[in-house]
């Protein structure tokens, strides 16, 4: 909004032509769903969704969701002998066979994880919920492979209880799309260039809009906000980076 704000007041002809989007929704991967390439008209764009300004993103996790569902049988556990299918039990055995050192505390960099998002459990019903990540496509799928391993594998040790597995693709990772259009890349280097700002390439370990816009046709790398430990309870802002951010975003109009 202060970009917006700064770029009113000046002539038109001062600037390039300006297309701003907001994205409500993005945390839950439904953002984007109505973005339409001819209403926006841009050649390639920027998201502004990471942390520290001097960073730029063109790659981000391949994403995909899990979701394990069973269904057990019920009956009284003085009578349960041989008749019991506890779908609690089931879903522990299938949650044991995925890969325990594949998860967000033990990985970083490009490295990819399996994360139990959310898990509820009963005798005859039990559910679990993962988010699968990877920068490498082959890997990601890998890990799927996985989980339908695991699948078959519970199935056999408990082949009385009723097992559901679905697994969505959620986004991509934008760098297939950004190397094949240098330009948007060439562009915001040459604005931390004029404004004498050293900048690093920075691998996003999650997911921004911009990933699904680049498929949509408009190329978009991510830059820092200013903005840090997201999705917790301490995140913060600096604003002097997030005014800094503003001068970069200023700038990539008038360049």
């Amino acid at each position: 909004m202060e970009v917006a704000k700064r770029l009113a007041k000046l002539p038109k002809d001062s600037h390039r032509p300006m297309s701003i989007l907001f994205t409500p929704d993005e945390e839950v991967g439904r953002g984007a769903e109505h973005f339409s390439k001819e209403k926006y008209r841009c050649k390639f764009a920027y998201t502004v969704d990471g942390d520290d300004p001097k960073y730029i993103s063109i790659e981000n996790f391949n994403a995909k969701s899990a979701s394990i569902k069973v269904t057990g049988k019920s009956i009284h556990p003085g009578e349960a002998y041989l008749q019991m299918i506890n779908a609690s039990t089931v879903l522990a055995y299938y949650m044991s066979l995925i890969n325990k050192e594949m998860v967000p505390e033990l990985t970083k960099d490009r490295e990819g994880f399996n994360h139990l998002v959310a898990m509820s459990g009963e005798v005859e019903h039990a559910e679990a919920h993962y988010i699968l990540r990877n920068h490498d496509k082959d890997i990601l799928e890998k890990q799927v492979e996985n989980f339908n391993d695991a699948l078959e594998e519970t199935k056999k040790k408990f082949p009385g209880a009723k097992i559901e597995l679905v697994i969505k693709e959620s986004y991509k990772n934008m760098f297939e799309v950004i190397k094949e259009h240098p330009e948007c890349k060439e562009h915001i280097e040459n604005v931390y260039r004029k404004l004498n700002k050293s900048f690093e390439y920075l691998p996003i370990r999650g997911g921004t809009d911009g990933a699904t816009f680049s498929y949509l046709g408009v190329p978009c790398p991510n830059l820092g906000t200013g903005s840090y430990n997201h999705h917790g309870r301490y995140e913060f802002a600096v604003l002097e980076e997030m005014e800094e951010l503003v001068e970069i975003v200023s700038e990539i109009y008038s360049l």
